[in-house]
């Protein structure tokens, strides 16, 4: 299983990298409940004796980011703490992953730009990199090279479009679409 070095200092599973990102993405976008929520769990990770109120505790619980008898897994605890800098409610998120010389692997904000909000391109980009040994390198040349430029609902239905088109392969998911865009970009 591919690891990924995190910002502070420790390696994680890379899908459990993309998974955690992926929920605090979710209640981030949530506006100012949500942001309430990743707070609390980034000073709970800093504090584990920190008493997060019953609504937030109960959306993170629901999020596998914090267990049911109210501990934080260490490869939570470390990319949240990776991913969020500042204090209290200036907080700021960017990605846990610590940056190389290899512009290759996307950040957090190409990710997050990508799916513009769309659970089908994230859960199809999740499960490419998890299930289908997609490297991140190419889920790179996949963000930046997306048909059209394409992001959020506009890139799931070109998905859906060559999904659904007479002729296409059996079975054809977004990681398909992925190794295509890939395939193009190297020929």
């Amino acid at each position: 299983m591919e690891m990924l070095a995190l910002n502070n200092g420790s390696s994680e599973p890379k899908p459990a990298v993309i998974a955690t990102m992926m929920s605090l993405k979710g209640l981030w976008d949530k506006g100012i409940p949500g942001m309430c929520a990743v707070s609390d769990l980034y000073e709970r990770c800093q504090n584990p004796k920190h008493q997060i109120a019953n609504g937030e505790l109960k959306a993170l619980k629901d999020l596998a980011l914090i267990q049911p008898d109210g501990r934080i897994h260490d490869t939570i605890k470390n990319v949240v703490l990776s991913a969020i800098t500042g204090k209290s409610f200036d907080i700021k998120m960017g990605s846990p992953i610590k940056q190389t010389t290899s512009t290759a692997i996307p950040s957090f904000e190409e990710l997050t730009a990508i799916t513009d909000g769309v659970i089908g391109v994230q859960m199809g980009i999740q499960s490419a990199a998890d299930n289908h040994g997609v490297s991140m390198e190419d889920i790179g040349i996949f963000v930046r090279n997306t048909p059209g430029g394409k992001k959020g609902s506009d890139l799931w239905d070109e998905f859906k479009s060559r999904r659904d088109k007479p002729g296409a392969k059996e079975g054809y998911g977004f990681v398909h679409f992925i190794r295509e865009v890939v395939a193009q970009k190297a020929n």
